[in-house]
């Protein structure tokens, strides 16, 4: 496999702000790639809360799973 697929294929950690929550997910717009809005994600530990703004770290799968890790 080329590096240029396996970098599709990978998730990576980002960096993005919170443009939505709705029941304890949260839908980011990433600063790494333009264009990149996920899919609700739930945090990675469940105790996290975060809200509508806040700038976090983050990682997102091309499969559409990921999670929310900290905040910046």
């Amino acid at each position: 496999m080329d590096d240029e697929k396996r970098q599709r294929e990978a998730g990576r950690i980002e960096r993005g702000e919170i443009i939505s929550v709705d029941d304890g997910r949260y839908t980011i717009r990433s600063f790494e790639r333009d264009g990149i809005v996920t899919p609700p994600l739930e945090t990675l530990i469940p105790e996290n809360i975060f809200s509508a703004g806040d700038k976090v770290c983050f990682f997102y799968f091309n499969d559409g799973t990921g999670r929310v890790i900290c905040k910046l």
